[in-house]
């Protein structure tokens, strides 16, 4: 079995992201989905009351955005 990672994923209201995002959060793993939510967000409703589940609405080409998420 392999340990608990806290893993970021970029655009991950998209299909491929949001099925990424189900399978890790399966996996026991903590999940940071930062994406701008250009195309909606729609497909990570219920995902919120998972626990180990945060979101965060921000540009991948906003390095200062992305720096805050990337902490810790």
């Amino acid at each position: 079995m392999l340990p608990t990672m806290r893993v970021v994923v970029t655009g991950g209201a998209g299909y491929v992201g949001s099925v990424l995002v189900r399978h890790l959060l399966s996996n026991g793993h903590h999940v940071h989905v930062v994406d701008n939510l250009t195309f909606g967000g729609q497909s990570l409703m219920p995902l919120f009351i998972n626990p180990n589940f945060s979101f965060a609405k921000a540009d991948i080409r906003d390095r200062a955005a992305m720096a805050q998420e990337l902490e810790s």
